[in-house]
């Protein structure tokens, strides 16, 4: 069996190792991340939202979302349409922000002041949209919304579901190592976070369970070499008592109380005296 002393100081080797080990681990992990202004903007511009129709419309459109379907675009152009019967409506900003999806891109592409066009019969900025820089690229993955700081007269109708009217212009993304014309990178941002969050997650709860292991020996040791308790006050009072006990219940046995023991004659059965001589 292996001394506990010995398992003591493996558990806290093992511990200082892991201590020192988890910045090392967390700063390559940080290192193979690929940057977003590395990515390429490959192939044809997509539309990759459009919720518009042709149906009558009304105000206070709420913010519409979309996905990329797990795929990395670089992100060119967002439009909302303002009716607002015909008058159109000032111009705000537009941006999309992120709902969901991999870890490692930003919560906001960034609010942008919008530009606007006339619309049907002349209204004017009806139409609200912006160009989005291409460099360096915006990189979107993941569930969007789109977002409009003039919602008041932002168009919506029952088709589409009371969402504000939005489109979404884009092309795919290509980060290096990927194959020429390839929507989905090999390698992105969100792939190497997820990968490096999990491997410091496997490392904390590895050394959470090596330093306890190590506080369990660690108590367990000293408990061992912890010398006898002296008796107490307590203790000696109770040895009193039993002996005062013991002494109480023993009893010494008189002549009266043995049976071979010797004693005065029984009387006689009539129970008078025979005086010598009489008759």
């Amino acid at each position: 069996m292996v001394p506990s002393r010995t398992v003591a100081r493996i558990s806290l080797l093992f511990a200082a190792l892991l201590v020192l080990g988890t910045p090392v681990l967390m700063a390559q992990a940080a290192s193979s991340q690929v940057p977003l202004s590395s990515y390429v903007c490959q192939g044809s511009q997509i539309t990759l939202f459009n919720n518009t129709n042709g149906y009558l419309v009304s105000n206070g459109g709420t913010p519409p979302q979309f996905s990329t379907n797990g795929k990395a675009y670089c992100l060119n152009y967002i439009q909302t349409y303002h009716w607002n019967d015909g008058k159109g409506a000032p111009l705000g900003g537009l941006e999309l922000a992120r709902i969901s999806g991999p870890a490692g891109l930003p919560p906001r592409t960034g609010y942008i002041q919008s530009q606007g066009s006339s619309g049907q019969g002349g209204a004017p900025n009806v139409n609200h949209y912006v160009d989005v820089p291409s460099n360096p690229p915006t990189i979107i993955d993941g569930v969007y919304q789109c977002l409009d700081t003039i919602r008041g007269s932002w168009s919506e109708n029952a088709q589409s579901g009371g969402a504000g009217f939005c489109i979404v212009y884009a092309t795919p993304a290509v980060a290096p190592g990927s194959s020429t014309g390839s929507t989905t990178p090999t390698t992105t941002p969100s792939t190497s976070s997820s990968s490096s969050t999990m491997a410091a997650w496997v490392w904390f709860a590895i050394l959470a369970a090596v330093l306890f292991l190590a506080a369990v020996v660690y108590v367990v040791t000293r408990r061992r070499k912890m010398p006898p308790r002296p008796p107490s006050d307590d203790d000696d009072r109770g040895a009193e008592e039993n002996q005062r006990d013991t002494e109480q219940g023993t009893t010494e046995e008189g002549p009266d109380d043995d049976p071979d023991a010797g004693g005065p004659p029984p009387p006689t059965s009539s129970g008078q005296d025979f005086a010598p001589g009489g008759s």
